[in-house]
């Protein structure tokens, strides 16, 4: 049992350590989504619909409510990630502590 809680703590903290970069791969697919657009509602769209797909691939959840376009380009987004553990997603006291949030800001990329 003390050998699951280590890995299962392991889970965790390497989901911690991992997910503020894929927090930034998912902003900055849609900087480039938007790239030289006007910032519109469309447009903020579309920029999360890239940000969706990026996290998807990355085993990420972006949320729409913390979601925001700047004019100047920058995005922010809050990203989710639960942990993939044995035993912690079973114990409801333990269970809060397997899903990850990150909130990131991304600055457009100066290339494309």
């Amino acid at each position: 049992m003390l050998i699951v809680g280590a890995i299962d703590g392991g889970s965790v903290v390497l989901t911690r350590m991992q997910l503020p970069d894929a927090a930034k791969q998912a902003g900055y697919a849609a900087t480039v989504a938007v790239q030289g657009k006007t910032a519109t509602q469309q447009t903020a769209l579309l920029a999360l619909e890239a940000a969706r797909a990026e996290g998807k691939s990355r085993n990420l959840v972006v949320s729409p409510h913390g979601f925001t376009m700047f004019q100047d380009g920058r995005i922010t987004l809050k990203a989710t990630r639960t942990a993939p553990t044995i035993l912690f997603h079973r114990i409801p006291q333990l269970r809060s502590k397997t899903e990850v949030s990150v909130t990131v800001t991304v600055d457009a990329l100066p290339f494309s």
